[in-house]
């Protein structure tokens, strides 16, 4: 720490004196007036050697009352007079020395020592206690950030909330995250703050490739100072976006060694770029969204798991319900139409008693896949359960529900199942349409319109569509 050493001497009588003094203390020591120091911010520290004379000593009141606006300067009161004139005067409280001169020379060295060392521990104490606040308003941040990244295992809101608080922990241009598709194993953009975050997310990038796909890739932090100078840098991104990348920090999101994405944040605001103290700053933090992020995947997961039919992996009852609730409902309040396909395979007993329950289940599996690749959005598939599936087709007509049922009756019939696995497995299906609200205005009525008009089919030999007709 570099200390100011300032003397102030307004008096003549003890101008020459106070000189001769300040020579010989061999420091280097500023030379200013009263009025100078006066006008001085309350928040200056510095050492004021200040000289007086005793008698009278008329300048303490204004040392009084520079001290009051100055609590962080000290002052070492120099003065001249003899020393039993000491006795009748008051001095300021807050002085850190009273010095005669000239003849106590070691004592103000001394007493200058001190003074500094005091100084120098007070801008300590400052300094902690600047950083204590800065340590109670991190640990704020992170309480924040546990109750709201606690309170919901839905991924897109954990990823809100863990993007809102980043942007309070860290200031920069733009941040991003990026977690992995377990499929494609592609960095996908799940959100991006900035002013061009709209165009990032949804993004793709290979692992490996550019700043975040080698965090991905390596699991370690990464500070770039100078991005165009930096191989690594996937330039397309900013081309694409119309960004400009300078400085870029970017954190692996990792639980028990398994990276699941990273984190990026670009162009710190500041003349100062990333350093590794930005990176202690938010380590904790991106810990804990890591885990709730995993949690969240997890959930997502079993989620997926709890809706879907296991053999065919489209949607299963329990989800039917559920879906066919919520379009009635917009539906009714859009005063649109919906259709409701109810499919069952002819004679499927017939394949399990010949082949077995195996070859039956990879025979329905193949199914969902032939229906997968017709029922396109926004029709929504599912199976029922045994060899019966169902199709939900939200703003369906008559005409359309009716050509989409006569397509997978068709397509079922001239499909050849498992003949990959030397089967020839030929089978056709019944179909039974019914429409809201046409034919019927509640989830109950509809799927029993459904039911009667797949019974019908049945009647009518099989492998064969019918609509509903309204009841009387």
């Amino acid at each position: 720490m570099n200390l100011r050493l300032v003397a102030v001497c307004d008096d003549q009588r003890i101008e020459r004196e106070f000189a001769d003094f300040i020579d010989r203390t061999k420091l280097s020591i500023d030379r200013v007036r009263q009025s100078d120091v006066q006008r001085w911010p309350s928040t200056e520290s510095r050492l004021v050697l200040w000289a007086i004379r005793v008698n009278p000593p008329v300048e303490l009141d204004t040392i009084r009352s520079f001290l009051r606006r100055h609590p962080l300067c000290r002052v070492i009161c120099l003065i001249s007079g003899e020393s039993s004139e000491f006795e009748t005067i008051e001095f300021p409280e807050g002085l850190s020395g009273v010095v005669r001169i000239p003849t106590d020379l070691p004592l103000v060295q001394r007493w200058i020592e001190i003074a500094v060392g005091e100084i120098k521990l007070e801008q300590r104490i400052r300094q902690t206690r600047v950083r204590i606040e800065q340590l109670d308003q991190e640990f704020e941040v992170f309480l924040k950030v546990g109750r709201a990244i606690a309170s919901t295992l839905e991924l897109k809101q954990v990823l809100t909330a863990i993007m809102n608080i980043t942007g309070r922990l860290l200031e920069s241009e733009a941040w991003s995250l990026a977690l992995i598709d377990a499929d494609s194993k592609d960095l996908v953009f799940e959100s991006a703050q900035g002013e061009h975050g709209q165009k990032v997310r949804g993004m793709r990038v290979p692992i490996g490739k550019g700043i975040i796909g080698w965090v991905a890739e390596h699991g370690e932090p990464l500070i770039v100072d100078d991005a165009s100078k930096d191989e690594r840098h996937y330039k397309e991104v900013d081309a694409h976006v119309g960004f400009h990348s300078r400085s870029i920090l970017c954190l692996p999101l990792k639980t028990k060694g398994h990276v699941l994405g990273a984190i990026e944040f670009i162009n710190k605001k500041g003349k100062a770029g990333f350093n590794t103290e930005d990176i202690n700053k938010v380590q904790v933090f991106i810990d804990l969204a890591s885990v709730s992020i995993e949690n969240a995947l997890y959930y997502r997961k079993v989620a997926l798991l709890c809706e879907r039919d296991e053999l065919s992996g489209l949607y299963n009852q329990r989800t039917l319900v559920k879906i066919l609730g919520q379009e009635l409902e917009h539906a009714a309040s859009t005063g649109g139409t919906l259709a409701y396909l109810f499919l069952d395979l002819d004679y499927f007993k017939r394949v399990n008693d010949k082949y077995g329950h195996l070859i039956g289940r990879q025979t329905l599996h193949e199914l969902g896949q032939i229906l997968t690749e017709l029922a396109v959005d926004p029709a929504i598939i599912g199976r029922y359960g045994g060899d019966e599936f169902w199709v939900i087709i939200p703003g369906a007509s008559r005409q359309t529900a009716m050509d989409l049922a006569e397509r997978i009756r068709a397509a079922i019939e001239e499909h050849v199942f498992l003949e990959s696995s030397g089967l020839r497995i030929r089978l056709t299906a019944s179909v039974g349409v019914a429409l809201y609200p046409e034919q019927a205005l509640t989830f109950d009525d509809l799927a029993r319109m459904a039911d009667r008009a797949l019974f019908a089919a049945k009647q009518q030999n099989r492998n064969k569509v019918i609509c509903a007709v309204p009841e009387e």
